[in-house]
């Protein structure tokens, strides 16, 4: 027993000198000391240097590798150690998530982000750190909730662009599932990216245990010690709460300031060597509750064996958590309920913004800038800035819905978002980008009909089918299907058939009359008859009563008079 005390005056003392220490080496100033802040010192100093006794970083500091936002809070999942970042085409990504917004891609031919993790996640908002915010009219936001090729991409549901200025763009999506892949296109430029694990709302927040442990003579396991931003594992560490022997419905629970959306629960699970107390927490019940005390959310441990950390994923991004309540149900080690550590990564509800959440955005917005409550003065694929809420019209797109859906598109329909044709290609082969042009000889929607055969020489305007260099002979512009009309022949129908056609007939391609007007002969009727015929093409002879047997060609009336014995008009009484 006194080898016990020994060490365990031995941990504390250890421990008490790592927490004076705290993370920031005894640089971060102000009254709460230490790495904290706040008006109830219940925030963290992320910054890479000191903190002031506002939070903010001292200097040039800026936020800590993984975290960002206000106050350096949000933690950021492009920084966390299962995360993989890919650039396209391919280059590396450091100035990506490097912390410094002024470290950009200078690959002019950059278009594409690929985030990805080996844990899923619930995905709200991200920040694009961008010179040039035209970026908007052509970005494209998807996810995957498997980074398999096989899984389809999501489209951001509901989204949301704040853009407060020339900077900084923030997207916002509502997606009812964990994500293990976010996708960005369509990024011709940008110098930081940062997605928002949202951040720990459940530091120094009212904690309370249905017991504590009373055979410990050091009583070090109050409830409070899962919050106080100490995620050591062992309990000799004093960062751990315990709950007593006998306890038959071991509870801790933790009631918030002010309600906020909870999207991911980690717990820190006791660990010690050569034990199995790990195994303590298998099995556990998480529940949590709004503000009126209703469930919004409940999830059960379906582990066989006790984790050293849980991550709990919650993709509700409707319902605000007020209460958590943690169940101890697996009696394998004894009954007992210990957590070294409850972190709850969360937003403040729609309507709100501040660290504490307790400050309303404007009545103009309902969804408002996390730094400062500003609203937005642009929306993509909406057309009522700063609500966002009304879809862009038919044949408009982009940001404020102020671009046109382009003439490529059928219908000149195409998303809101992207831009992109939605219902394929008019005069183009490649939907849903329809910017090449149809293969020679095809025409029409995506390219699938095909030019008349009977163009000239190359092919026809993918959109009207017009032959660009004109109609063979016989045909007539602008697209080369019909023949000529009666009285025309040629290329593109440009020559009069001749005057002695008749009934104005002719070839379409040569021009050669069907049939002579009477009096004319030749492939063109444009030789009058010889002497002794008239008629039409010449093919009647004329009377042998006329003198000299020649006749008007066109009437048959004896030029020359009659023989004795016959009349005139044409001698044939």
């Amino acid at each position: 027993m006194k080898t016990f005390y020994s060490l365990t005056l031995f941990y504390l003392l250890v421990s008490f000198i790592c927490k004076s220490q705290g993370q920031c080496g005894g640089q971060c100033g102000g009254q709460c000391g230490g790495q904290w802040f706040g008006s109830r010192c219940q925030y963290l100093c992320h910054c890479e240097g000191p903190c002031d006794a506002t939070g903010d970083c001292v200097g040039d500091s800026i936020c800590a590798k993984g975290w960002f936002g206000p106050k350096c809070q949000y933690k950021d999942l492009t920084n966390v150690p299962d995360a993989s970042v890919v650039v396209d085409p391919a280059q590396h990504s450091n100035w990506l998530n490097d912390g410094d917004d002024f470290s950009c891609s200078t690959n002019p031919h950059f278009h594409s982000v690929h985030v990805s993790w080996k844990d899923s996640y619930p995905y709200t908002w991200m920040r694009i750190v961008t010179f040039d915010s035209s970026i908007l009219l052509t970005m494209k936001v998807s996810f995957k909730t498997s980074p398999s090729s096989s899984f389809p991409e999501l489209e951001c549901v509901n989204q949301h662009v704040i853009v407060t200025n020339q900077y900084s763009i923030d997207v916002y999506c509502e997606m009812n599932v964990t994500v293990q892949e976010v996708i960005l296109k369509g990024v011709k430029s940008m110098c930081s990216l940062y997605i928002s694990g949202g951040r720990n709302t459940a530091l120094k927040q009212r904690a309370i245990q249905s017991s504590n442990y009373t055979e410990d003579p050091f009583e070090f396991n109050q409830a409070s010690n899962a919050v106080d931003g100490d995620t050591r594992a062992m309990y000799l560490n004093r960062s751990c709460t315990h709950t007593a022997l006998g306890d038959l419905a071991p509870t801790w629970t933790l009631t918030l300031d002010v309600p906020i959306v909870a999207k991911l629960f980690v717990l820190y699970n006791r660990y010690e060597f050569n034990a199995t107390v790990h195994n303590r927490l298998q099995n556990f019940v998480l529940e949590a509750y709004d503000k009126n005390n209703r469930t919004i959310f409940i999830y059960q441990d379906p582990s066989s064996v006790g984790q050293l950390v849980y991550r709990v994923p919650n993709v509700d991004s409707r319902s605000s958590t007020y209460t958590v309540k943690i169940k101890a149900t697996s009696a394998k080690e004894g009954l007992y309920l210990t957590l070294c550590e409850v972190e709850i990564y969360a937003e403040c509800p729609a309507g709100t913004w501040g660290l504490d959440c307790n400050k309303s955005c404007p009545d103009s917005c309902g969804l408002c800038r996390v730094e400062d409550g500003s609203c937005t003065t642009m929306c993509a694929g909406k057309s009522d800035p700063p609500f966002c809420s009304i879809e862009c019209p038919t044949k408009r797109w982009g940001v404020n819905c102020l671009s046109n859906c382009s003439l490529h598109c059928i219908d000149q329909m195409c998303y809101p978002l992207s831009g992109e044709c939605m219902k394929g290609c008019f005069g183009f082969q490649n939907p849903p980008f329809c910017t090449t042009n149809c293969a020679p000889g095809y025409w029409g929607d995506n390219c699938t009909q095909f030019c008349s055969s009977h163009y000239d020489q190359t092919a026809c305007n993918g959109q009207t089918r017009e032959c660009f260099k004109g109609c063979q002979a016989g045909f007539m512009l602008p697209d080369c299907i019909l023949e000529c009309k009666r009285g025309f022949y040629g290329k593109n129908c440009s020559h009069r058939c001749s005057a002695n056609c008749l009934g104005g007939h002719c070839n379409p391609t040569t021009g050669v009359c069907l049939t002579c007007v009477s009096g004319f002969q030749g492939q063109f009727c444009d030789q009058e008859c010889t002497p002794g015929f008239w008629g039409s093409n010449c093919s009647q002879s004329c009377s042998n009563h006329c003198d000299q047997v020649k006749c008007n060609g066109q009437t048959s009336e004896c030029l020359q008079g009659c023989l004795e014995g016959f009349q005139l008009p044409n001698c044939t009484i």
